[in-house]
């Protein structure tokens, strides 16, 4: 079984505001390494990054990103901001992927109008 491990950021990557404007959908998913559920639903996310084109998955880590935490407002992980070339479509926390899923749905939904 091939693994398909999501690209991590950090804070001091110059592109993050680049990569959020360049791309039709983003999503920001802020996770920790000691996080049970983060790690529960990491591979679906995985998944999901390689087989919906139009969609990239970024990690990041609440524990090595205090600035871009604070001002995303992260209060828990996992957390997941969607953006479709910069703007906010809107976000869901917890581990459950069918949430997750209608996020996405959600996400599309919005592009078509």
């Amino acid at each position: 079984m091939e693994s398909y491990d999501l690209k991590e950021l950090c804070e001091d990557d110059d592109n993050i505001q680049e990569l959020l404007l360049t791309r039709e959908l983003t999503v920001l998913y802020f996770t920790a390494s000691w996080c049970g559920p983060c790690k529960k639903v990491y591979p679906s996310l995985c998944k999901l990054n390689k087989e919906i084109d139009r969609l990239t998955i970024y990690k990041l880590d609440i524990d090595k990103n205090d600035d871009i935490v604070e001002r995303n407002k992260v209060s828990s992980v996992p957390y997941f901001q969607i953006y479709s070339y910069g703007q906010f479509l809107g976000d869901c926390k917890g581990s459950d992927i069918q949430q997750i899923g209608q996020l996405l749905v959600n996400a599309v939904k919005s592009l078509k109008r």
